[in-house]
């Protein structure tokens, strides 16, 4: 009898996290394909993580001229007004 395992979402990111850090870990030369064409290199995982982290650093610390961040307060202006529909 094959028995399937239930494994909860809060348990199974620590195991995923472990198993492939390593391909997971930060890439220092983003545009140094290693021979891959564009669509192959941001189809591989490690670049495609690399790539997300970036994007969601730069939205999270992009600030304008006087040092407001730009985007994170229009992320958040956003979710409060989806969240205002919702109610």
């Amino acid at each position: 009898m094959i028995r399937l395992l239930k494994i909860s979402y809060e348990r199974l990111v620590p195991i995923f996290h472990i198993c492939f850090r390593q391909a997971i870990e930060s890439i220092e030369n983003l545009e140094d394909m290693q021979g891959y064409s564009v669509s192959e290199w941001v189809s591989l995982l490690a670049p495609r993580m690399e790539i997300l982290n970036r994007f969601k650093n730069f939205l999270r610390t992009y600030t304008d001229s006087k040092g407001n961040a730009i985007f994170k307060e229009k992320i958040r202006h956003m979710c409060e007004g989806l969240w205002c529909r919702v109610k």
